[in-house]
């Protein structure tokens, strides 16, 4: 099983289905968000998961059907995604967290875990969009990053700037590819996936909208939209506090060719 992970709004749908376009890799096609919810399994495993994530018990979230369930063969690809949170219950639960049931997956994972990390200005302007303050932007963004930390002590990850994957999504996507040891293959001229409404598209439907589906596409349209991405003029930007650049200045990101 291979896992990416990255923010909510931080571009890991494109990388996600990109990567799993190569025909040795497996997209399962439901985010980890989901697999994990409680309506999939019911109460009882989903409070299992729970306290077994936050208690840091990995025994004990891979007892949950939320977890023992999930598809792990070797050529499947899933993705979660961490978001910001208004409640401070939220927050002590890490409801919006999906790295603490990293630990959980531990024994299927093959692989570095491959993580996209937006610049905190683009990321916490992403939020702000969808309602997030300005300080509760860089409160999700610094604890994210530091939860991303602790699990690449634990395992290998590959740490990715979102500039560079949408500067070049063809030269990641095989730098990745050969990290996971997957064979050399031509970037795809198409691929499937499920479009969002975003600050370039509001043609597309909203992320949890229930009309939202998977679909092919060209993947020059896609890659054309991802360098607008990285292009959003400075007066739409935040101004943040200076530990939050520090954090993003000091992980470890992947070098790339």
């Amino acid at each position: 099983m291979k896992l990416v992970l990255g923010f909510s709004r931080g571009g890991t749908h494109l990388l996600w289905t990109l990567l799993a376009s190569h025909p040795e890799l497996l997209c399962p096609q439901i985010e980890l968000n989901d697999y994990v919810g409680r309506g999939r399994h019911g109460l009882i495993n989903k409070l299992l998961l729970e306290f077994g994530s936050i208690a840091r018990i990995p025994a004990l979230s891979r007892a949950s059907k939320n977890l023992s369930a999930l598809p792990t063969a070797g050529n499947v690809v899933h993705k979660g995604v961490s978001s910001w949170a208004r409640s401070n219950l939220f927050r002590i639960l890490r409801r919006h967290d999906v790295t603490k049931y990293v630990p959980g997956l531990l024994p299927s994972l093959s692989g570095a875990i491959v993580i996209l990390v937006k610049s905190p200005e683009q990321q916490i302007a992403s939020w702000m969009r969808r309602g997030c303050s300005i300080a509760e932007g860089e409160r999700a963004y610094l604890e994210h990053v530091a939860h991303w930390g602790r699990i690449s002590r634990i395992h290998p990850v590959a740490f990715l700037r979102y500039d560079d994957f949408a500067g070049d999504p063809a030269g990641v996507c095989e730098a990745i590819w050969r990290l996971w040891r997957v064979s050399p293959v031509e970037f795809p001229a198409t691929f499937v996936f499920a479009p969002k409404a975003s600050q370039f598209s509001q043609t597309w439907p909203e992320a949890g909208s229930a009309e939202r589906t998977w679909v092919r596409a060209e993947t020059s349209a896609i890659v054309e939209s991802l360098r607008r991405s990285v292009a959003v003029p400075a007066r739409e930007h935040p101004r943040l506090a200076a530990n939050v650049w520090e954090q993003y200045e000091n992980i470890d990101f992947l070098s790339l060719p």
